[in-house]
């Protein structure tokens, strides 16, 4: 069995620092149709889904303040 040095172990400790601007979780839900074509998208344009919307988001939100 290996063990962990004492090191390691006291940086484990503490978690991740925290981000000097964290992301926030948001959670919505699509129908299976909506979905499927949501990922479909996201892989024709080779970006993830997150980035995506985030995208979409910043686009709408810029166009309508």
């Amino acid at each position: 069995m290996k063990l962990q040095t004492l090191k390691s172990l006291e940086d484990s400790i503490g978690g991740r620092p925290k981000a000097l601007a964290p992301k926030q979780r948001h959670t919505f839900y699509l129908n299976p149709k909506e979905s499927k074509l949501l990922k479909a998208y996201a892989r024709d344009k080779d970006i993830c889904v997150s980035q995506l919307v985030r995208n979409l988001i910043k686009e709408l939100v810029e166009v309508n303040t």
